[in-house]
């Protein structure tokens, strides 16, 4: 009963969202180009008079609106992604698949990246597993 009560609250969300402009961009989130700021906040508050009535309000863990005027200009993701102008060199061992195609990133050696060696220790965090203590699936 609670997933339903929860299902149909969002689906209601979505629908609102849809009926203001939005289009659904990732997971949870969805967007309205060409918006105003103040238009972005006032489609938020709105989202109060889904039904039941203080349904949203009592169930809701966050919302937030997000405004941005040049959605490009704020877009992180090309310069920071490894092979950006921003992560051009690496700073540890990571695995040889995640490896960019092309030139653009420098290993911690200072030429192309390579595998780690004899002397190859897991990186914090990894698990191991038959691919990843291999150390020819790593580049430094």
């Amino acid at each position: 009963m609670l997933t339903i009560i929860i299902g149909s609250t969002y689906n209601a969300l979505v629908r609102q969202l849809m009926i203001l402009g939005f289009h659904h961009h990732q997971d949870s989130d969805y967007r309205a180009d060409n918006i105003h700021g103040v238009n972005a906040w006032f489609s938020g508050i709105s989202l109060k008079l889904i039904l039941p009535p203080m349904k949203l309000e009592t169930t809701m863990k966050n919302i937030k609106v997000h405004y941005y005027p040049d959605l490009h200009l704020l877009d992180l993701t090309p310069f920071m992604t490894l092979g950006g102008p921003l992560s051009t060199r690496l700073r540890g061992p990571i695995p040889a698949s995640l490896l960019p195609d092309g030139p653009g990133v420098v290993g911690m050696n200072g030429g192309a990246p390579v595998p780690p060696g004899p002397n190859f220790q897991l990186p914090k965090h990894s698990r191991p597993t038959i691919h990843s203590t291999n150390p020819n699936n790593w580049r430094r």
